[in-house]
């Protein structure tokens, strides 16, 4: 029996609930498109609607919901997620077991890669691949600017994830951020779907595309990808990447006025900066015909990569090698704090490289007292200790997966790049990963490292942070 100040029975029940609506709008898009004979979409997300009403009263939320079922209750809504996700491409398109579980986990991970070709699905079952997607991004987005700041244990733990002061910038409470976070997000989504319209392409396309740019997700309504349509659309999905990738915690705050305090992040200007720098080093090392096409496939390429989108055009594997190995170092790097994208963070490398720097001065001056700022804020030591124990995690799971990888017939670069890549949740790689089909062992990795990029190196951070906490008054009453 579940104490009543679990969180967990609300998080079911709102999955449900989610999940029924999504699966029901994709099952009306099928019946009025593809005149499917038994609409299995229809039926599956009513059946869903069902559960999610008969235990909403099991599922109230509580008054005031335990921190410690918060974590649990976040693992829950994916796993659900996953496992009604796999059941919908199962029985939608008879796909087969594995291939239905890894598209269901790249989707909720917006990984942008995929074990099907989508030209082979119909409406209804794309319609409801791209919701999957963006609904990743918006409950990512929500798990780092609302549920972790509302109940995060210490303030370590809610610095770690974005600037100092900055979400309070959203709104004073937890459910005035949400608000914001939601809308801000919607409004990006019909903004892009309206520029993809507007630069030609179709209406089906433009909205499927608009669902996985902002989502940072990257799949796409065609196996030829961003390669079959014009410079007009590529344009707009250059922005459109540039935009989700900023995320929509900075959108808000520059909305609201606060431009400059934006645009003063660290982040912020890695991003735009490194962006643009790599895509000139690409557009110089690149054949094309003519100078626009190399500017904007080489732009299209970095934008794709900083925000860890994952969308492809016929060049991406074309990259010069100096080229692909900034593009490693962008995806690797990701995108800014508040969006739905991975990545390590610009944040993090600039409080490490800050971190080393006061270690070899202490080294030399033992008395020097250095204080590590980042966007012109001190950084407490808690945090410090943090962001050195998810570094060495990173590289840890980082390592373990190009191993792993490597066991299964990839190539070094394609090793390499394809762990950073599903850890970042990017998707495309080079090497050996860059063919469309993989040993099952390659996918199974890809998402497990999509899964632990995206989820559980966080959750493990934060219960290490706990074990130490707890270890440490014990520690302290021996020595006494």
């Amino acid at each position: 029996m579940l104490a009543d100040d679990s969180i967990l029975p609300s998080l079911v029940v709102t999955t449900l609930a989610i999940q029924a609506a999504a699966v029901l709008v994709s099952g009306v898009v099928e019946v009025a498109t593809d005149r499917v004979d038994h609409p299995h979409l229809l039926g599956l997300g009513a059946g869903l609607g069902v559960v999610a009403f008969l235990l909403r009263s099991w599922g109230r939320e509580p008054r005031r919901a335990r921190r410690s079922t918060v974590l649990p209750g976040l693992a829950a809504m994916w796993a659900l997620t996953v496992a009604i996700a796999t059941v919908v491409f199962t029985l939608a398109q008879s796909v087969v077991l594995l291939d239905a579980f890894t598209e269901s986990v790249s989707g909720i991970t917006t990984l942008a890669t995929t074990s099907v070709d989508p030209d082979q699905l119909n409406h209804g079952t794309i319609l409801y691949r791209s919701l999957l997607q963006w609904l990743g991004g918006l409950l990512m987005i929500n798990t780092v600017l609302v549920i972790m700041p509302t109940f995060g244990t210490t303030r370590g733990a809610r610095e770690e994830l974005s600037p100092s002061g900055s979400m309070a910038l959203l709104g004073p409470t937890s459910s005035r951020r949400s608000d914001v976070v939601n809308l801000v997000y919607l409004a990006l989504t019909v903004l892009i779907a309206v520029a993809y319209a507007v630069a030609g392409m179709p209406l089906w396309d433009s909205a499927n595309h608009a669902l996985t740019t902002v989502s940072t997700g990257g799949h796409t309504v065609s196996s030829q990808g961003f390669s079959a349509y014009g410079a007009a659309v590529q344009w707009v999905a250059i922005l459109g990447m540039a935009l989700a990738g900023l995320g929509v915690m900075w959108l808000a705050v520059a909305a609201r006025g606060n431009r400059r305090r934006a645009f003063e992040a660290t982040e912020l200007r890695f991003y735009l900066v490194a962006s643009v720098l790599v895509g000139a080093v690409i557009a110089m090392g690149t054949s094309a015909a003519g100078w626009s096409d190399a500017v904007r496939g080489a732009l299209f390429a970095a934008m794709s990569a900083v925000s860890t989108t994952g969308f492809v055009t016929e060049g991406w594997a074309a990259t010069e090698p100096l080229g692909q190995m900034l593009l490693i170092m962008l995806f690797g790097v990701g995108a800014a704090a508040g969006s739905a994208g991975g990545g390590f963070g610009a944040r993090r490398i600039s409080a490490m490289i800050q971190m080393a720097i006061r270690e070899l001065r202490t080294a030399v001056h033992h008395r020097a007292v250095t204080v590590v700022r980042v966007d012109h804020h001190p950084v407490e030591e808690p945090v410090l200790d943090r962001i050195a124990a998810f570094s060495a995690l990173y590289l840890l799971v980082v390592g373990v997966g190009a191993f792993g990888l490597a066991l299964s017939g990839a190539d070094m670069l394609g090793s390499v790049s394809g762990s950073i890549s599903a850890f970042s949740t990017m998707g495309p790689a080079f090497g050996v990963l860059t063919e469309a089909e993989h040993p099952e062992a390659v996918r199974l990795i890809q998402m497990a490292l999509a899964v632990l990029g995206r989820t559980g190196l966080f959750a493990l951070t934060v219960g290490l942070a706990h074990a130490a906490q707890s270890v440490a008054p014990r520690a302290g009453r021996k020595t006494r």
